[in-house]
C-alpha cells in the first residue's frame, strides 16, 4: 500500500523541478505512517520491499518478512531465484521458509 501512496520517484530528488506534488515522499509517507500508527521507516520498508518484488514475482505463502530480508539481493534474477529455493528444514522434514532459517547459517542452526 505504501508504494501506491507514493511510488518510487526518479532519481534526482524527492520533488524534481517543475513537478506539482503537494508533499515530499517523506511527508506523504509520515502522514502516512501517523494515519495507521506506525513508524514513518516502518512505511519505507514496506514500500522498499514491494518495490522490490513486483506483483508477479511474489511469492504466495512465503512470509512479507521472508521476502524483506531477500529484498536485499541487489540481482533482481538471483533474487527471484532465491526465494524459489527454500532450504530444507530438518524439524518438518520439508523445504520452507522461515524468518529464522535465513539468518541463521545451518552450520549454527540450533534446529539441524
Amino acid at each position: 500500500m505504501a508504494l501506491e501512496i507514493e511510488p518510487m520517484r526518479s532519481v534526482g530528488g524527492s520533488m524534481p523541478n517543475g513537478t506539482d506534488d503537494l508533499f515530499t515522499v517523506t511527508e506523504s509517507l509520515q502522514l502516512f505512517a501517523y494515519d495507521i500508527g506506525v513508524e514513518r521507516r516502518t512505511v519505507e520498508d514496506w514500500r522498499y520491499t514491494a518495490n522490490r518484488w513486483p506483483k508477479g514475482r511474489r511469492k504466495e505463502g512465503v512470509s512479507f518478512t521472508v521476502h524483506c530480508i531477500l529484498a536485499s539481493v541487489a540481482d533482481d534474477a538471483e533474487r527471484w531465484a532465491a526465494i524459489e529455493d527454500a532450504p530444507f528444514n530438518p524439524r518438518t522434514g520439508a523445504r520452507q521458509w522461515t524468518p529464522v532459517r535465513l539468518l541463521i547459517p545451518a552450520s549454527q542452526s540450533v534446529l539441524t
